[in-house]
């Protein structure tokens, strides 16, 4: 039985992953309607960061792995459990190394890699403005997911968080890219980027996997990488990450030890005829695997969604449907998440 930790609409094709390698899921959400629920062997109304209850269900039944995917705060759970129950997968002090910001920054720093320049500072709107007259800068929560109250402007200011500390950092303009990595025996044995395309409200960005991008930055993004996994003794595991290529300096401004949302590991399968998805689950479960993987064609995986909440999400559903089937592109997959 492996134990799934969140169960949105990119747990899907892991539990589904799970299911077709023949292996039991029990998979866990506060959210009754989270999408995943309904695929998983087994399902928990337990908020997949209450450590204390996840315990008791692991102290109850038998665990063989745990897994998560898309959010940073899941991995915190992971690495306690892994640790309390002596687990295969990552630890407590590597999650905190990496997805604590002001913790990854002075990793970085430690061992010489590009870094922006950042400070801690209580979060408030005289302190932004005071930032902001330095030169654009970037807020980050010190601890987080992904972009979740990340912002730079005094509209996108998280008023829930006023009075936090946060990470500032200079602003790296420049383009930015996603990736994922799968770590073997401490060192990358493959390397996988995306270009971030921003659309528009109804679809937030696109993953773009295929591009061919200059060797030099696979190069610089594998060593950075291999350098952080031989400091924190990640021996084996997923790495998901954002750079920012600014004046010919590629930069890790994100980085989670944990598979990538927002549909990056399907363009990614679908690009180098891999299956990441299984890999990972082989890794959790310490099972035989090995990874092969073919030059990569075009994939891209577009992610539809609205912050408005005024649209009719059938009559969108709709039109979103009709501009799909009526496109010259290879659909892998439709999921409509019925969360309200």
């Amino acid at each position: 039985m492996i134990l799934v930790l969140g169960a949105g609409v990119y747990h899907i094709p892991l539990v589904k992953t799970i299911n077709q390698l023949g292996y039991k899921s029990t998979a866990v959400s506060y959210l009754s309607d989270d999408p995943a629920l309904k695929f998983a062997s087994k399902s928990h109304l337990i908020s997949s960061t209450d450590v204390d209850k996840l315990k008791q269900l692991i102290s109850e039944n038998v665990f063989d792995g745990i897994i998560t995917t898309a959010s940073d705060w899941n991995t915190f759970s992971q690495a306690e459990l892994n640790e309390h129950f002596n687990l295969k997968g990552v630890r407590k002090q590597q999650v905190q190394a990496v997805s604590q910001k002001d913790s990854f920054n002075k990793l970085l720093e430690r061992l010489d890699l590009p870094e922006p320049k950042s400070q801690i500072t209580v979060l408030n709107k005289q302190t932004f403005h005071k930032v902001k007259s330095q030169g654009k800068h970037i807020f980050k929560p010190l601890k987080g997911s992904g972009s979740s109250d990340v912002f730079t402007t005094e509209g996108e200011f998280p008023k829930h968080l006023d009075g936090k500390e946060f990470v500032v950092q200079r602003y790296l303009e420049g383009q930015e890219l996603g990736g994922q990595a799968i770590i073997e025996n401490g060192q990358v044995v493959f390397l996988a980027l995306s270009k971030k395309e921003l659309v528009n409200q109804i679809v937030p960005f696109a993953h773009v996997v295929g591009v061919p991008f200059p060797q030099e930055y696979y190069k610089a993004v594998e060593t950075q990488l291999n350098k952080i996994t031989k400091e924190l003794e990640f021996e084996t595991g997923t790495i998901n990450f954002d750079i920012r290529v600014c004046e010919q300096t590629l930069y890790i401004i994100d980085l989670s030890f944990r598979l990538s949302g927002n549909g990056l590991i399907e363009a990614i399968n679908l690009a180098y005829n891999v299956d990441l998805f299984k890999h990972h689950i082989f890794q959790v479960l310490d099972e035989q695997r090995t990874i092969n993987f073919s030059k990569p064609k075009l994939a891209v995986s577009v992610v539809f969604g609205s912050k408005n909440k005024s649209h009719d999400l059938e009559s969108l559903r709709f039109e979103l449907e009709q501009v799909l089937n009526a496109a010259r592109v290879e659909l892998s997959e439709l999921v409509w998440d019925e969360k309200k």
